[in-house]
């Protein structure tokens, strides 16, 4: 009997193996040919790889390839700071929090209102790097505080329920939480204040041109 229970388990890990290992060939076999696309921009812009998408493509150029990247890198690097705290949240708590997104939109809605006030104050532009890091307190502040209230109120009294209930209502929270921000302050984007003057100009690092506003 044990013997048999082993061989099932290992058949079970066995597939488990193979297809964590595509997945990794999979992602490896991605870099490789965004390594070969790239290489192949350096020497010609109408590279086959673009006629292959599109016949009538002229393919992106080198410069192209790099503010793609780097913008790529930003964006990741924020998704990923989120994923984090999903990850976190599950491993303290026991349950996907779908309310953690808004927690972090609180951090950037706080950033925009502050540097909105330091801004018509004059501050943003004669003392920049006090007000980022006033920012970054305050949005950090604003987040935990309202993480913890969101613990507090709507999870903690379920913390003996079946997992569906605290779902569902981290779902409800979530809800709740983008609804009344945007009866406060609009569904439109929210445009940060221009950066001030010497520190919107390009900067070459590496060979990438990155622009202040990155």
């Amino acid at each position: 009997m044990t013997a048999t229970i082993n061989r099932k388990s290992a058949r079970r890990v066995s597939k488990v193996d193979r297809f964590l290992t595509f997945i990794r060939v999979f992602l490896v076999s991605l870099i490789v040919i965004g390594v070969v696309a790239f290489l192949a921009q350096q020497f010609a812009p109408d590279n086959p790889f673009a006629r292959w998408r599109n016949p009538d493509a002229m393919g992106l150029t080198a410069d192209q390839f790099k503010g793609l990247l780097m913008s790529g890198l930003s964006q990741g690097a924020m998704y990923g700071l989120i994923a984090l705290g999903y990850s976190m949240v599950y491993g303290v708590l026991g349950f996907i929090n779908f309310a953690h997104g808004e927690v972090f939109m609180a951090g950037a809605m706080t950033g925009f209102i502050a540097s909105e006030k330091f801004n018509a104050n004059g501050l943003w532009q004669s003392n920049f790097l006090l007000c980022l890091v006033l920012i970054i307190i305050m949005a950090i502040g604003i987040s935990t505080l309202m993480a913890v209230l969101m613990e507090r109120v709507a999870y903690r009294p379920l913390r003996n329920s079946p997992r569906l209930i605290p779902l569902i209502t981290s779902i409800g929270v979530s809800f709740f939480i983008q609804n009344a921000v945007m009866g406060l302050f609009g569904p439109a984007s929210k445009p940060y204040p221009r950066l001030p003057e010497w520190l919107a100009k390009q900067r070459s690092i590496l060979t990438f041109e990155i622009a202040g506003t990155k």
